[in-house]
């Protein structure tokens, strides 16, 4: 008598496992900034995937490669800088990267002047102050930022 072979018994594969390719998506993405003029700015920005991607930031179309007392990294992907001023207004955009794809978010940095500070004015969600939108309006320590939605 002749037996035939089995096929082995097929496993069902998470995607979750390490070696199986995993499409970018983001985890934060960046959103527009509104920071006090001399203030630290942060662009949060993260992404997963398999291979774990890598973070680029630019500003416009110019890659953000040194590193230094005016930008820096923090957690290995939010983008710091350092002391605004007028001149770091503008458009920010972070990609992430590995070997399979590339997946890029914008974000936008405004910068308040000194002459729309006001001591002792409560802002909250919804504020307009100067024509400037003011929601979920953050504090950390002497740093003022907004996340926008």
């Amino acid at each position: 008598m002749m037996s035939i072979p089995s096929s082995p018994p097929s496993s069902s594969v998470s995607a979750s496992e390490p070696g199986l390719s995993r499409n970018l998506q983001f985890l934060q993405r960046p959103s527009r900034v509104t920071a006090l003029l001399g203030t630290d700015a942060v662009l949060e920005c993260s992404a997963s995937g398999y291979p774990t991607p890598n973070i680029q930031w630019r500003r416009g179309e110019e890659i953000i490669q040194s590193w230094n007392k005016k930008y820096s990294l923090l957690a290995g992907s939010n983008l710091i800088i350092r002391t605004v001023t007028d001149d770091d207004s503008g458009s920010y955009s972070c990609t992430a990267s590995n070997k399979n794809q590339n997946i890029t978010a914008q974000a936008e940095l405004s910068v308040l002047g000194e002459e729309t500070q006001v001591s002792g004015l409560k802002l909250t969600a919804g504020t307009v102050l100067e024509q400037w939108a003011i929601s979920k309006l953050c504090c950390a320590g002497s740093h003022i930022y907004q996340r926008g939605s």
